[in-house]
């Protein structure tokens, strides 16, 4: 109900719960729940019609609760942002006590997610640590926007070029061979655009810009970074 307050239509938070085998055969048992969060593109539909069940956290039966991160112009990161909406507060005040109501969970909480996943568990952990009780995140997004690409948004004045002129790399096979650039990360996405990356990091952490879209964090074009949207940025460092 909130996001889709927020947004003037019907919005969904979705999931895959995958009960332990334990769930049939014990009726009466009450099992911890682990949080899944995919990353980047993950979609829940990729476990459609799989009854695969939920795999222990070494010896302990869990419920998984795989949440898929999705929205219109990324991933979410369960975060509250200007842009995506109440994603926190949809994920803690409505889904989880569904959730709670719907199967039997015995009140404990862990979190685990990879890549804009593993962001979205540690933002989770870290600013609800009364609903979480413990994470395990494997390569986030940028937790320190010091070091955001390899890139200091607070200090850098460019996200394509470093001091030198030297262009920004942006990934790199076996740590030696240059594969992307950020100015080529930036370029693709003005050409294929549904929210990719780069502009999902703008829809979580700036503000609404005056066109109704995600402030960027540089210009497109030059790579020139917009300090007064970096340091809305610092808001979810």
């Amino acid at each position: 109900a909130l996001l889709s307050a927020f947004h003037g239509k019907a919005v969904t938070v979705d999931a895959v719960v995958r009960l332990p085998k334990e769930y049939a055969v014990e009726p009466t048992r009450k099992f911890p729940v682990l949080f899944k969060v995919w990353g980047y593109g993950g979609n829940y539909h990729e476990l459609s019609g799989d009854t695969t069940p939920s795999r222990p956290l070494d010896s302990t039966a869990v419920i998984e609760v795989i949440l898929d991160g999705n929205c219109a112009l990324g991933h979410s990161t369960y975060a509250n942002s200007a842009n995506n909406g109440p994603w926190s507060d949809a994920l803690i005040t409505e889904f989880i006590p569904l959730l709670e109501k719907k199967f039997r969970t015995n009140g404990a909480r862990l979190l685990t997610g990879h890549s804009s996943g593993g962001w979205s568990v540690l933002w989770l952990q870290t600013q609800y640590p009364k609903v979480f009780d413990g994470c395990w995140a494997s390569s986030p997004d940028a937790v320190d926007c010091r070091n955001s690409e390899n890139i200091n948004i607070y200090e850098a004045e460019n996200m394509f070029y470093d001091q030198a002129g030297s262009q920004r790399l942006a990934s790199e096979v076996a740590g030696r061979f240059p594969w992307v650039t950020m100015k080529s990360n930036y370029q693709m996405e003005n050409v294929v655009y549904r929210g990719e990356q780069m502009h999902s990091f703008d829809a979580v952490f700036s503000k609404k810009g005056s066109d109704g879209m995600p402030e960027g964090i540089c210009n497109y074009s030059t790579g020139l970074i917009d300090t007064a949207v970096s340091s809305h940025w610092k808001n979810y460092d």
